[in-house]
């Protein structure tokens, strides 16, 4: 049995085996649930109260991450009236409210992420439960995931304390995002420059942070464009370029402060959404429907002067999610899916290198480094052509996405 922490004001917290917290639910629960779930919770430990008849402790909605909490009897069959069948259970509920969480097929052994009502529990993206717990664990080794800390404070007294914060947290931007980033764009840029005689790779920065602090960037996009190095060559991608100082400011410039006012009027902080990598070509709406340009105007209203390209749009609980804008609609041919989604055609602008909804994750956009990665064996493979001004192919090269036998792949597997 093992003790959480000992701060004076923290609850008193310990490891438990689940069916010992959970005794007088056990036979129930075995009437009920599969032999591989009754094994895997048989083997697991959850936190638990030391004084289990402590009712002023919610122990039962006590987190296992900071966007999950842990298994609870009392939540398996939460939504069992919502005719889910009886293959379905609640494994790990969202904390927050009623809104699902981690399922279990218990036909399958297998999960998935739903948010209820809005999510076809047949066409989820059910995968191994053993990958999603690498994941979590995976975030909490890199510091995603933030553990409960004591934390000194100061009382009206000037008396010095220790507070115990039980929360767990997500960090929205945190070093391991942005290093991952970084290494994947300088791998990307060096498979290009060993294919250009004489290319170079300078170790300024994209852009100066004098000039992003000008324009208020802030979080992923200040510190991914303040320190990645500038390429001596032109295309990264096919018809994707990079910024300097000067051709961002004068971006921004022509933008005439509309993207810093609507940012401003939401009070986006960290989360304001900006172009990353420009694309050579303007946004084109004329061969678009009507419900493909309201979709459009709907979805990318952060658009800075109409240009195509890797924006930055991040989702509430990751800073370094993506959106690659074409100039054109494209899926229209019917072959454009998303990794975690396959049986289902897509279409739009900004419908490439998205792997859709995520099995593990509340949903969120393609990372920045997927797509970096994407790009990187693209030219290792020979899917993407090097020459003398870096990666060739046009904007039109995107368009084979939406072919029976493409030679690009966009596809950037099921969240990272």
């Amino acid at each position: 049995m093992t003790i959480i922490s000992n701060a004076p004001n923290q609850p008193k917290h310990t490891l438990r085996k689940f069916f010992d917290v959970y005794a007088d639910q056990e036979d129930k629960l075995r009437r009920r649930l599969s032999n591989p779930l009754l094994d895997f919770l048989s083997q697991i430990y959850v936190t638990a109260p030391s004084d289990m008849s402590d009712s002023s402790v919610a122990w039962n909605w006590i987190r296992f991450t900071p966007l999950f909490a842990q298994p609870s009897p009392y939540r398996l069959w939460e939504y069992e009236e919502w005719v889910l069948g009886d293959e379905y259970v609640l494994l790990y509920p969202d904390p927050e409210d009623s809104t699902g969480g981690i399922f279990f097929d218990m036909q399958q052994n297998l999960i998935c992420m739903a948010d209820l009502p809005g999510t076809d529990m047949e066409s989820c993206p059910w995968h191994y439960l053993e990958l999603g717990l690498t994941r979590y664990l995976e975030q909490f080794e890199v510091g995603k995931f933030r553990l409960p800390v004591n934390r000194t404070k100061i009382d009206e007294n000037d008396v010095r304390y220790e507070d115990y914060d039980f929360n767990i947290a997500v960090q929205r931007v945190d070093g391991s995002d942005l290093m991952t980033a970084l290494e994947l764009y300088d791998s990307l840029l060096e498979v290009i420059a060993e294919r250009l005689d004489g290319a170079k790779i300078y170790d300024d920065p994209l852009v100066d942070m004098e000039t992003l602090t000008r324009w208020g960037v802030e979080g992923f996009a200040f510190e991914f464009l303040s320190r990645a190095r500038r390429p001596g060559f032109t295309y990264i991608a096919p018809s994707i370029t990079v910024f300097n100082s000067s051709t961002f400011d004068a971006m921004m410039e022509l933008n005439n402060g509309t993207l810093q006012r609507w940012i401003q009027d939401r009070d986006m902080g960290d989360m304001a959404p900006i172009l990353l990598f420009p694309g050579d070509t303007l946004v084109d709406l004329e061969g678009d429907d009507e419900r493909e340009k309201y979709l459009f105007n709907l979805q990318h209203q952060y658009l800075i002067n109409n240009m195509s390209g890797v924006y930055l749009q991040p989702d509430w609980d990751w800073g370094d999610t993506i959106r690659f804008v074409l100039p054109y609609s494209i899926g229209q041919n019917g072959h454009i899916r998303y990794a975690s989604l396959p049986d289902k055609a897509v279409r739009g602008h900004s419908a490439l290198y998205q792997h859709g909804p995520c099995p593990f994750f509340k949903g969120h956009g393609t990372r920045l480094f997927s797509l970096l990665y994407n790009w990187k064996e693209s030219v290792r493979s020979g899917a993407f052509f090097v020459g003398p001004d870096g990666v060739e192919g046009g904007m039109d090269l995107y368009r084979e996405a939406d072919t029976e036998d493409p030679r690009i792949n966009t596809n950037v597997g099921v969240c990272w």
